[in-house]
C-alpha cells in the first residue's frame, strides 16, 4: 500500500480526520513527538471518543472533521511517510499481546473480576452474524504492548514477561484510561500477558479495502445492506483478525464501495486482535493498571492544544466554536 493510499484513507475516516486536526493544532511540536506510542494511543482514543456515533451531535462532529481535515492533506501524507509512524501498520506482535479484564462500574460495587482462564480461550463464543467485531466480549481480544522500557527480546519473554513502565501501554488500556467511547471500567484494571503455544493464522487490516476484501471473501449481508464478514467461514481459514492502529484510524466509520457492494467497519475502537478459534495459550498476570497515580501523566495532555472546531448556526446567524474536552 502506498503512502498516498494511507493518507487518503486517513482523510476518508472521521476518526483519522479528528487525529490529523489535533496534530495540526500542535504544529509547534516535532512530528516525531506524536509517533510515541503513548501519544499516538491517547490521540487515537480521543478521536474515537469524539467520533462515537452514539454521542451527542456525532453527525456534526463527523461533518466538521471531514470538512476541515481536507485542508491538511499534506500533513496526513507527512505522517504516513515518516519512518517513526511505520509501527502504526505493523503486523501483530504475538510476543507482546495483552488481555485485559475490565470490571464495569456499578456505584460502590463494581462487577467482580473475571480472571484469565485458558479453558475459556479453548471455547470461543459463537460470533453474532451482524456484529462488525466477532464477539462483544473482552476475553477474546488482545492489544499490543508498546513503549515499555522493560520489554524483553522475544527469546526472553518466557523468563521475563514485560511489566508496565513509564510510557508503556496498549491502545485498549489507554482507551479505558480516558473512558473513550464504550471503553468504560472500574480501576484498577487487571491485565495478563498472553503466550501462544502453537502457530496462529492472523489476517491483517490496514485499510478499508482490506476490510472490504475480507467481507467479499466471506460475505454476510447485514440488515442495513452492507457487507460484513461471515465469521464462522472466516474462522475456517484465520484464527485472528488484527486491526492495526493505522487500520483503525483509516477504517472506523469509513464506507468502502466496490463491485456494487459496500462495507464499513465500526466499533472496534482500538488496535486489537479478535480471536476466533480455540487457542493454546497461557497468561501471566501483570501489575494492575491504576487510574491514579499511574495515569496522572495524562495531565501533560492539558498542554496540548485541541483543534477548535467551528460551525455555522443558521438560527443565530453566526459562527460558534466548539473546543472539545476528553
Amino acid at each position: 500500500m502506498t503512502n498516498d493510499a494511507k493518507a487518503q484513507a486517513l482523510l476518508a475516516s472521521p476518526v483519522g480526520c479528528a487525529l490529523i486536526l489535533d496534530l495540526s493544532a500542535n504544529s509547534h511540536l516535532p512530528l516525531e513527538y506524536f509517533a510515541q506510542p503513548k501519544v499516538s494511543f491517547w490521540l487515537a482514543a480521543s478521536a474515537i471518543d469524539f467520533m462515537d456515533p452514539y454521542s451527542d451531535n456525532s453527525h456534526y462532529h463527523q461533518e466538521w472533521a471531514t470538512r476541515d481535515a481536507a485542508n491538511h492533506a499534506d500533513l496526513a501524507l507527512q505522517i504516513v511517510s515518516h519512518p517513526a509512524f511505520a509501527w502504526w501498520y505493523e503486523p501483530v506482535d504475538l510476543a507482546n499481546q495483552v488481555w485485559t479484564s475490565p470490571r464495569m462500574p456499578h456505584g460502590p460495587d463494581p462487577d467482580p473480576l473475571v480472571p484469565f482462564d485458558s479453558k475459556r480461550w479453548g471455547k470461543p463464543a459463537p460470533p453474532h452474524p451482524d456484529y462488525d467485531a466477532p464477539v462483544p466480549t473482552s476475553w477474546q481480544t488482545t492489544s499490543t504492548l508498546r513503549g515499555a522500557s522493560t520489554r524483553q527480546p522475544t527469546a526472553q519473554l518466557a523468563a521475563a514477561p514485560p511489566a508496565w513502565a513509564p510510557g508503556g501501554s496498549t491502545c485498549q488500556i489507554t482507551a479505558f484510561a480516558i473512558g473513550a467511547a464504550d471503553f468504560i471500567c472500574d480501576f484498577p484494571l487487571a491485565a495478563w500477558q498472553i503466550r501462544f503455544h502453537r502457530k496462529v493464522r492472523v489476517r491483517e487490516i490496514n485499510h478499508p479495502a482490506d476490510w472490504h476484501a475480507l467481507c467479499q471473501e466471506y460475505p454476510h449481508q447485514a440488515r442495513d445492506g452492507r457487507l460484513l464478514p461471515n465469521w464462522p467461514a472466516v474462522s475456517d481459514h484465520w484464527d485472528g483478525i488484527h486491526l492495526t492502529l493505522g487500520g483503525m484510524l483509516s477504517c472506523e466509520q469509513a464506507r468502502c464501495a466496490a463491485d456494487g457492494q459496500w462495507s464499513m467497519l465500526q466499533f472496534w475502537h482500538a488496535e486489537q486482535t479478535h480471536w476466533l478459534n480455540p487457542l493454546q495459550i497461557t497468561g501471566s498476570r501483570m501489575p494492575d493498571v491504576q487510574r491514579s497515580p499511574q495515569w496522572d501523566e495524562w495531565d501533560e495532555w492539558d498542554e496540548l492544544a485541541r483543534y477548535p472546531y467551528s460551525a455555522y448556526d443558521p438560527a443565530a446567524g453566526n459562527v460558534f466554536w466548539l473546543r472539545r474536552q476528553v
